[in-house]
């Protein structure tokens, strides 16, 4: 990446930048193929009626804008060609991971503190759900269907899922528990957020989605993990700059300082440019456009570079896969209810 992104100082930002903030115009250039059938239909009914009988909504009006968000949905875009025996059950996934979310930025410290009692041994089939427990019961069966068996699981990949949904789910509290820094600049703000964004979340879920696992050596190799974080840099600015309107409007109708509270690219940039909230995404955007046209080409090349036969088909396939997902993302991020309808 360039030293354009990559100021020396970070004045104070004022929340009068904040109105006004208009939807980003970012259009991503790496492909999406969104997959529009009826078994794709079917598959979101059935996970919508999973979600809207069993999660423990806080009322009807929030069980009834869940069916509005599209969050069922990201794997359409991002996982088009995963085989269909999988395709419900990363949507249940999907849909799961965006109410994780919302969950830990509601609850209080003490409540998240008692949902991580049982939490790993719901998600690792160590324990059963508490009786009546109707978020237990959801994490402990969407969970027993990703790690199903040797059988249908050969590689443990669903496993491995797992255990990347509790790193994710930690990082997530600790961030929501914790002060909020002031960045120096995106790059130190992306490097504190991998895991808690989800990156290795996404990354793994792709590895089940199609049942391949990246061989060991190649997963030792320091360009195949700067691929994966050049990867999230893309995605996280992505989402951050479509869901700051989202989490805006939220914070305002909590009263939370949104300058110290609010975890997003966008606050970040406004206080490195000191610019208005419509600047800053600018400035995102360019961010991303420079990682699509430079960062993202150059480690592609260096990959290939380096390999030849199987190898060199895996790491093809495995980068147009990561290629789809970016874009996929950009145009979901684009299109849900979650980030455009308020």
């Amino acid at each position: 990446m360039t030293d354009e992104f990559h100021p020396s100082s970070a004045p104070p930002s004022t929340s009068i930048y904040h109105e006004g903030t208009m939807k980003p115009s970012f259009k991503s250039r790496f492909p999406c193929i969104r997959r529009e059938d009826d078994f794709v239909s079917a598959t979101s009914t059935r996970v919508c009626q999973y979600f809207a009988e069993n999660w423990p909504w806080k009322s009807s009006t929030e069980r009834d804008r869940f069916a509005d968000q599209g969050i069922d949905m990201w794997p359409a875009f991002s996982f088009h060609d995963m085989p269909d025996d999988r395709l419900e059950c990363v949507c249940l996934c999907s849909a799961l991971a965006f109410l994780f979310d919302d969950m830990f930025e509601s609850r209080s410290p003490d409540e998240m503190k008692q949902v991580f009692v049982r939490f790993e041994g719901l998600l690792m089939g160590t324990v059963l759900p508490a009786s009546g427990d109707k978020f237990e019961r959801v994490i402990f069966e969407i969970s027993t269907l990703l790690r199903g068996n040797r059988k249908t699981d050969p590689f443990g990949l669903g496993e491995k899922y797992c255990e990347e949904t509790l790193r994710w789910a930690k990082g997530s509290v600790r961030n929501q528990l914790s002060s909020k820094p002031h960045y120096s600049d995106l790059t130190e703000y992306l490097k504190d957020r991998f895991t808690d964004g989800g990156l290795w979340w996404t990354l793994s879920m792709l590895n089940w989605a199609y049942d391949t696992p990246i061989p060991q050596h190649l997963e030792d190799d320091p360009n195949i993990r700067e691929l994966q974080i050049i990867f999230g840099s893309y995605s996280l600015l992505v989402n951050d700059i479509y869901s700051y309107r989202k989490e805006l409007i939220e914070a305002r109708m909590q009263g939370d300082n949104i300058e110290n509270n609010l975890v997003s690219a966008t606050p970040v940039a406004m206080r490195v440019w000191n610019c208005s909230a419509d600047e800053a995404i600018n400035h995102i955007e360019s961010h991303i456009r420079w990682i699509e046209e430079h960062s993202f080409p150059e480690i592609e090349a260096k990959l290939k570079a380096g390999y030849t036969g199987n190898d060199l088909k895996f790491l093809e396939k495995y980068v147009e896969r990561i290629k789809l997902i970016a874009g996929g993302n950009a145009v979901w991020s684009e299109w849900c209810g979650r980030y455009n309808r308020f």
